[in-house]
């Protein structure tokens, strides 16, 4: 089972998702700043350095993976897929307390958040199939 979980291929196309998702991020930022809109976006600087920093935990997770290190699993200070899915577990929530009108953002000074939101839902759907199906790749 373990191995099946642990498969480098199938956390490789996790990253390629995970970091698809940052590129939007990185592009509204750009695309908000470009606008003199940085000040009322609701995808901050400091929420990009967020996710960058939860993809490079996601990138040293498949690094060490492909090694054979197998804690990049535990939840411990070895766990960076754990670290790494903070972001995707915030972003999920607050999109869907969006969805439900619990909470707001200005999308009309958010550049590109339908893109945003739908590369979130996929690098969700592909954490999901993982989780409900460890050996698919």
């Amino acid at each position: 089972m373990l191995r099946k979980i642990s498969s480098v291929t199938a956390w490789q196309r996790v990253l390629a998702f995970y970091q698809a998702w940052v590129d939007v991020a990185k592009n509204s930022l750009q695309e908000a700043d470009d606008r003199g809109w940085g000040a009322l976006s609701s995808l901050p600087h400091s929420e990009y350095v967020f996710l960058l920093k939860c993809l490079a935990h996601c990138e040293e997770g498949v690094r060490r993976l492909r090694q054979g290190d197998k804690r990049v699993f535990k939840y411990d200070v070895n766990g960076e897929f754990v670290m790494a899915a903070r972001g995707l577990a915030h972003y999920s929530q607050l999109v869907h307390r969006i969805e439900i009108g619990e909470n707001q953002i200005d999308e009309e000074h958010t550049p590109l958040w339908g893109p945003f939101c739908m590369a979130l839902k996929e690098l969700g759907q592909v954490g999901r199939m993982r989780e409900q199906n460890p050996g698919a790749s």
